[in-house]
């Protein structure tokens, strides 16, 4: 190759380098006012939900309790508002207190939400022993009754035997006793309760629209 088409295969490499550079400033400017977008669009959304937050877990709960009013219609019928209760929490974590959430929960007529849990680790190297050890545990549930079992090798991790309730079925649990003004001591069970305006949107020919669920509900 002479001289003259070494220098235009230089100039030829050197555009076509300077091209893809210049593409790749302008995507890293793009890229780069795009993620300021999204920020400025991010904080204003946690802006706006906070501000939603707050009118229906506080200020319309308290002002519609004032005015003794539980439903609300506005905006042509297109906005529908209704004060309810909720019930937010789970047992206690501490075991002591645990113990006593129970024992207020059998009083309430809530034992049959009581599950017992019993979890035993086995190494891999007792496989088979973990195999018959579950099916003694399946016989001794079909059999309603308790049969001691043998002792297994030195090994197996101390069982873990705990007494639970599922969270949202303590709640829903609660929500009832509320329905129906009975008394329900909601401290002891790690409980808490208060009320939430609800809304509810429609167009103009009174059909509900669903709304996709957002980080405030």
């Amino acid at each position: 190759m002479d001289l003259l088409a070494q220098i235009a295969a230089d100039k030829e490499e050197a555009d076509a380098s300077s091209d893809k550079l210049d593409k790749i400033r302008k995507l890293v400017e793009e890229g780069a006012g795009l993620q300021e977008t999204i920020d400025s669009l991010q904080a204003a959304l946690d802006s706006t939900i906070g501000r939603f937050n707050r009118i229906k877990q506080y200020e319309l709960p308290n002002i519609m309790k004032e005015a003794n009013v539980g439903k609300h219609e506005d905006l042509d019928g297109r906005v529908k508002v209704k004060l309810e209760s909720y019930v937010s929490g789970s047992l206690p974590k501490d075991e002591h207190d645990k113990e006593r959430a129970l024992e207020v929960l059998v009083d309430a007529g809530g034992g049959g939400l009581i599950k017992t849990e019993l979890k035993v680790n086995f190494p891999k190297s007792m496989h088979n022993q973990a195999l018959d050890f579950f099916a003694r545990i399946q016989e001794i549930l079909k059999e309603e009754q308790y049969q001691p079992m043998e002792d297994t090798d030195v090994g197996v991790d101390e069982p873990e035997f705990k007494e639970t309730v599922h969270a949202q079925s303590l709640q829903a649990f609660a929500r009832e006793k509320l329905k129906k003004g009975e008394e329900l001591d909601f401290e002891a069970l790690g409980l808490a309760t208060g009320n939430v305006v609800k809304f509810e949107f429609f167009d103009d020919n009174g059909k509900r629209i669903k709304k996709k669920k957002a980080d405030s509900e």
